[in-house]
């Protein structure tokens, strides 16, 4: 049975201990439902936290999966060798040269063949900078182990770039590639 405010107008005496048995009924029932609340929003936040550590944990699945991928395939090798016959100025088939050779004649097989394996590098590079820009990837782990190369693949085929999408008419190919080794040696500068 609970007390209620008219029974408890019989005396003074009466009167403070029912209100104080009222008050530490309430006081017990805000203290619970506080307590549950607590837990309710603890709840929360651990189910936001586990889930924000799992989606990391599979960006850093993915971007140890792709490092693999593309360490495992002969593109790599294949571009570093048209790599460095854009950065040799005394090679015949110079950067610049097989950039305006290759879309002013593309009937040449020499040209063709590095055009296409230098095309399939960036497009794999391109690939990996799209990742990284929807944080499907891990930036840190990518950057920790292509920094360099992507780097060097950027300043090495600048001219064949800008000449594919001159002859493309298209000024989006590879421009998170771009955007992204432009940060990069940003961050690096400063």
């Amino acid at each position: 049975m609970q007390t209620t405010f008219i029974d408890c107008i019989i005396s003074i005496d009466d009167f403070l201990a029912c209100f104080t048995a009222i008050n530490f009924i309430t006081f017990l029932n805000l203290s619970i439902q506080a307590i549950i609340a607590l837990a309710a929003v603890s709840s929360v936040i651990f189910a936001m936290i586990s889930i924000r550590n799992s989606k990391k944990a599979k960006r850093v699945q993915l971007s140890i999966e792709e490092l693999r991928i593309n360490n495992g395939t002969d593109i790599p090798r294949k571009a570093n060798r048209i790599l460095s016959i854009f950065e040799d100025n005394t090679h015949p088939l110079n950067g610049d040269l097989l950039a305006s050779n290759y879309f002013a004649d593309e009937k040449k097989p020499e040209l063709l063949e590095q055009a296409i394996d230098l095309i399939a590098y960036l497009n794999n590079l391109e690939h990996i900078s799209t990742f990284i820009k929807y944080n499907v990837c891990d930036e840190k782990i990518i950057k920790m182990n292509l920094e360099n190369r992507m780097v060097r693949t950027w300043k090495a085929s600048m001219t064949f770039i800008q000449a594919y999408r001159m002859h493309t008419n298209n000024k989006e190919v590879w421009i998170h590639f771009e955007v992204l080794v432009q940060k990069w040696k940003k961050e690096k500068n400063t």
